[in-house]
């Protein structure tokens, strides 16, 4: 992996200047991909390799010369709404056997959403400006709509922000991002010159351990945590919303493999998460008569939330489940609302 991808500031209506480009944030999972001599290397924006999770893309060595590298996100839809759903591509996105993923093409296809372009054959275009770059990406001919190819490259354009975010929010899109156009390439920096506005709250978090469930289900929600300042994981709360009866054993079949005795948040009251004793039992047994009680794990598993707003007392409101990433490493994930 050459590069490591460029991020977006969390911003306002209000941070965005005028005549800034604004496109869709799409709900799905980052990628790099590079044009080598053998065909095309994916890399999620973590440096993990993801070749072999989306073999439909591969076509796309066939239209890009040797050297080039592009930034873009890759995309599961609902087949009913034809909204993008996260939940639908944590089907695609964890699955590492070419065979496996090969099936799963044909049962939970993708689209990439080409939206940058580092470099081109042996020329790197970093330090050239977006306008530049948007336009020798638009001129690779991957098309902007339409068409049988998983790749397009949607548009980018100045608009009327209010009207782009009342559109994504409208068509289950997780907001829009505003970018400099005058701006470089700056990789593994979160860079003012790209600023995020997301219609719904929605970020990263660290799972520090689990509950058992109130009707004596081995696992009924999570424990939360995000990286402070000084790298401490702060506890944001609780989520058992959204987790199906399948994520959920799912869920616990791994965590009994990373239990242990110390729960790795500073601040945590597990009297406020929910438990009646203020503790947690890793040797209970669960489902049996008694309180309900909390484990800790290794906090090594990040996972999505969605939730409506936080509380005064930095606790997640209304946080719904959807779902792992393994795009993202636990030490990079901090508050960002």
């Amino acid at each position: 992996m050459r590069y490591a991808p460029m991020l977006a500031s969390h911003a306002t209506v209000a941070d965005v200047p005028g005549r800034w480009l604004l496109e869709y944030k799409w709900d799905g999972m980052r990628l790099l991909l590079e044009r080598h001599d053998h065909g095309l290397v994916l890399f999620s924006r973590n440096g993990v390799d993801a070749t072999e999770r989306f073999p439909e893309l591969h076509g796309l060595a066939d239209r890009v010369p040797v050297g080039t590298v592009l930034d873009g996100e890759v995309v599961a839809f609902d087949e009913a709404t034809g909204q993008p759903s996260f939940a639908r591509l944590q089907r695609r996105m964890h699955v590492s056997n070419a065979d496996t993923a090969r099936r799963a093409a044909t049962e939970v296809p993708v689209g990439l959403m080409v939206f940058d372009l580092l470099a081109l054959g042996d020329q790197d275009l970093l330090n050239q400006p977006l306008t530049t770059r948007r336009e020798r990406l638009t001129a690779l001919g991957l098309g902007s709509s339409g068409g049988s190819d998983p790749w397009r490259v949607p548009p980018s354009a100045p608009g009327n922000l209010a009207d782009l975010l009342a559109t994504a929010s409208n068509h289950g899109i997780e907001g829009v991002v505003a970018k400099d156009p005058a701006g470089t390439y700056q990789p593994g920096e979160r860079s003012p010159s790209w600023r995020k506005i997301k219609v719904r709250q929605r970020q990263a978090f660290v799972v520090a351990g689990w509950l058992e469930g109130s009707d004596g289900a081995p696992l009924g929600s999570l424990l939360l945590g995000y990286h402070d300042a000084e790298g401490s994981l702060r506890w944001a709360g609780t989520v058992g919303s959204g987790l199906s009866t399948e994520t959920a054993a799912a869920l616990h079949a791994t965590f009994v493999q990373m239990e242990q005795p110390e729960l790795a948040l500073v601040d945590c009251s597990l009297d406020e998460a929910g438990t009646r004793e203020g503790r947690w039992a890793p040797s209970r047994t669960p489902g049996s008569d008694g309180p309900r009680v909390a484990h800790a794990v290794a906090p090594t598993l990040v996972v999505e939330v969605e939730f409506a707003e936080w509380t005064p007392q930095g606790r997640l409101r209304h946080p719904v489940f959807k779902g792992a990433r393994m795009d993202k490493a636990p030490a990079e994930v901090t508050r960002t609302t």
